[in-house]
C-alpha cells in the first residue's frame, strides 16, 4: 500500500474531533479535525510541523481555523479561513501565517483517469 487515507479517533475522545492520517510510502502526516457538534463542520485542523527558529526547526504546533460556510454548487464551503502557529496553550491567538477570504469557487467537473 503505497498512499492511504485513514480516519482514526480523537485522543480527545469527545465525539466532535478526529484524525486524518496520510500515508505515503515511509512517510506519515495526521491531521486532526474539530467539527461543531450542531453542524458537523469543520471548524479548525490542528498538526505538527516544523517551524524555522534561527537556524533550527522545532516542531510547533499547527492551526487552520475556517469560518462563515457558505453553499456553492451544493457543498458547504468555509468563506474565511486563518492558519497559524499556536505558540503557547489552545485557548491564546495564533500567530497568523495566513489569513485569507473565498470570494470565487470554480468546481472542475471534467476528471479523467489515466
Amino acid at each position: 500500500e503505497e498512499t492511504s487515507l485513514k480516519w482514526l479517533p480523537s485522543e480527545e475522545g469527545d465525539g466532535n474531533s478526529a484524525i486524518l492520517q496520510l500515508k505515503h510510502h515511509d512517510t506519515k502526516a495526521r491531521l486532526t479535525f474539530h467539527f461543531n457538534p450542531d453542524t458537523h463542520l469543520a471548524t479548525s485542523i490542528q498538526a505538527r510541523r516544523p517551524r524555522a527558529v534561527g537556524e533550527a526547526y522545532v516542531m510547533t504546533k499547527w492551526e487552520g481555523r475556517f469560518y462563515d460556510y457558505e453553499i456553492h454548487g451544493g457543498v458547504k464551503i468555509p468563506r474565511r479561513m486563518e492558519v497559524g502557529w499556536q505558540l503557547e496553550g489552545d485557548d491564546t491567538p495564533l500567530e497568523i501565517y495566513f489569513k485569507g477570504t473565498n470570494h470565487n469557487f470554480i468546481y472542475l467537473t471534467n476528471h479523467h483517469s489515466h
